[in-house]
């Protein structure tokens, strides 16, 4: 539609703290529809100063569900361990015997994540695991709050 000239209204929603059905961030995309639409019904958009729009960052992934910080990891038992961060990303999944939602972590990335942030932060100081315990894509049951290791 955006080929043929159709105007558009982008909105995208990440996610917010405690909010995992996305209600709140519902009620926030419906308000700025709202004020959207009031704006052009107004004329008031033609006030709107284009630098603001600009000046945001593209979009990226510099956000994960769960961050575990200062994890010491061993890759094998001839190296030595090294300090990383662990990002960690909450999956649902249906669970077919009961037709509940299981959230599953899944880990997406290991390294220096100091420039990441998080919905939950957990210092993994004084943890030592090996590389069987920390594989990307691994995936294990979740409860927010609860140990991770």
């Amino acid at each position: 539609m955006q080929k043929w000239g159709t105007r558009t209204i982008l909105v995208e929603s990440g996610g917010w703290p405690n909010d995992r059905d996305k209600m709140f961030l519902r009620k926030l995309n419906a308000v700025g529809l709202l004020t959207s639409l009031y704006a052009i019904a107004t004329g008031a958009y033609q006030e709107a100063k284009l630098e603001s729009y600009e000046q945001l960052p593209f979009n990226g992934k510099n956000f994960y569900d769960v961050i575990v910080r200062n994890v010491k990891l061993r890759a094998n038992s001839s190296t030595s361990a090294v300090k990383v961060d662990i990002g960690i990303n909450v999956e649902e999944q249906p669970d077919e015997t009961t037709g509940r939602l299981l959230l599953l972590g899944k880990i997406v990335d290991v390294g220096d994540l100091s420039t990441f942030g998080a919905f939950e932060e957990h210092d993994g100081a004084g943890l030592l695991l090996n590389d069987s315990q920390v594989q990307l894509e691994n995936t294990f049951p979740f409860s927010s709050g609860a140990s991770i290791f």
